[in-house]
């Protein structure tokens, strides 16, 4: 009975050495190596026969392709630069006219990227035509043709200018806005009548482009502007400038 127990036991210890002996070949030697060449082949097939060197020069290529593609031609990037370009011709050859308003020019130049250059009248046929015309006014927006931009007698400040330029350009008064009277109380009862219509709110249909309401904006009268007594408006909420020049209209 011992024999048979000391021959069970010995076959148990031998098959225990061999499953060990297994694992321990399994990790090491030439069963390690078959299973880092399988890794790779795995890798290999999943990423399609390309190699992580070719990988990185097919992102360089692609990079190299979108670049190319925004990057824009001579042709387009000329036609780019006209429709950023205002172009003005001087009707008036009053020297303070003409300081103010290229003042004017070189701050919005220097806000914007526009740029503002000085033509022959007649050379294209949209742009301001400065000149002293009778007060301080301008169309807003192109007309298609030739616009007048005004700076008579009293509107000779490179505030006013800016702001009359600002109406060339396309844009209308802040305080014009619909959402106007979330921000300001306007004193209707103390406007010049003649000059009523400067402070009524436009439609909805003008777009704020989701800036939020400027005081200090170039297109915001003061709060005194047009006024035979006391003040026109004053604020009801603080809001924060972000498209204010240095100076104020």
């Amino acid at each position: 009975m011992r024999l048979i127990f000391l021959v069970l036991l010995l076959g148990v210890t031998v098959s225990s050495f061999s499953i060990r002996q297994k694992i321990k070949d399994f990790f090491s030697g030439g069963i390690a190596e078959k299973l880092k060449n399988v890794a790779k082949e795995g890798i290999r097939k999943a990423l399609n026969g390309t190699f992580l060197l070719k990988i990185s020069d097919a992102f360089k290529k692609l990079g190299s392709v979108i670049k190319e593609r925004l990057t824009l031609s001579p042709e387009r990037r000329a036609a780019l630069l006209r429709a950023l370009q205002a172009r003005y011709w001087l009707l008036s050859s009053n020297p303070r006219v003409i300081e103010v308003f290229e003042k004017a020019a070189k701050a919005w130049e220097s806000k914007t990227c526009l740029t503002f250059r000085k033509v022959n009248y007649g050379e294209t046929p949209e742009l301001i035509n400065v000149g002293a015309l009778g007060g301080c006014f301008s169309s807003v927006g192109k007309t298609g043709r030739p616009q007048d931009l005004s700076l008579g007698d009293g509107c000779h400040t490179v505030g006013i200018a800016a702001h009359e330029i600002g109406h060339s350009l396309g844009l209308y008064h802040t305080m014009g806005r619909a959402d106007r009277d979330k921000y300001v109380t306007v004193n209707m009862d103390k406007i010049r009548q003649d000059y009523y219509s400067e402070f009524l709110t436009y439609t909805v249909d003008v777009d704020t482009y989701g800036v939020s309401y400027d005081y200090g904006s170039i297109m915001h009268y003061g709060a005194t502007r047009f006024v035979f007594h006391g003040i026109t408006y004053s604020k009801r909420i603080e809001a924060q400038c972000k498209l204010q020049f240095q100076f104020c209209y």
